[in-house]
């Protein structure tokens, strides 16, 4: 069995478009779908995931920094 990887991104409605692929017309193939992990240093996109998985509200760097002082005993 050949394997060929790509990558490309979920489109609406979670299509996926795959094209000019090194297989005839017809021929029968098998799919499987791996979810790209993040990269090991992109703090953004493991900081995006996890902020999707946990569901948590986006907050402005001012609501960060509030509640950073407030755990600290601060007043901004």
């Amino acid at each position: 069995m050949k394997a060929v990887k790509y990558q490309t991104k979920v489109e609406k409605g979670g299509r996926l478009r795959l094209s000019k692929l090194p297989i005839p017309p017809g021929q029968t193939v098998e799919v499987i779908i791996l979810e790209q992990e993040p990269q090991a240093g992109d703090i953004y996109a493991k900081t995006s995931a996890l902020v999707k998985k946990k569901g948590l509200k986006r907050m402005t760097l001012k609501e960060i920094a509030a509640i950073v002082h407030e755990s600290r005993g601060l007043k901004l």
